[in-house]
């Protein structure tokens, strides 16, 4: 039972990781064209940057737990 919640909250998460990477994505699209431009593009850039950055770190973790690599 444990393995099946365990298999269960890591494709949750997987999912909720790959959702907020589609959803940063699209607002590092639309932000910069529609938003003030200067320091705070620049701002945001750099956040989309780690974000999108940390979402494929986890997303690559996982991948590799799921395998069994980890």
């Amino acid at each position: 039972m444990t393995a099946v919640l365990a298999a269960a909250a890591r494709a949750a998460l997987y999912g909720l990781l790959g959702a907020a990477l589609v959803l940063v994505s699209v607002a590092a699209m639309l932000f910069p064209a529609y938003g003030p431009q200067g320091s705070w593009t620049v701002a945001w850039l750099g956040v989309t940057a780690v974000v999108v950055a940390g979402c494929g770190a986890a997303l690559e973790w996982l991948g590799k737990r799921r395998r069994g690599g980890a």
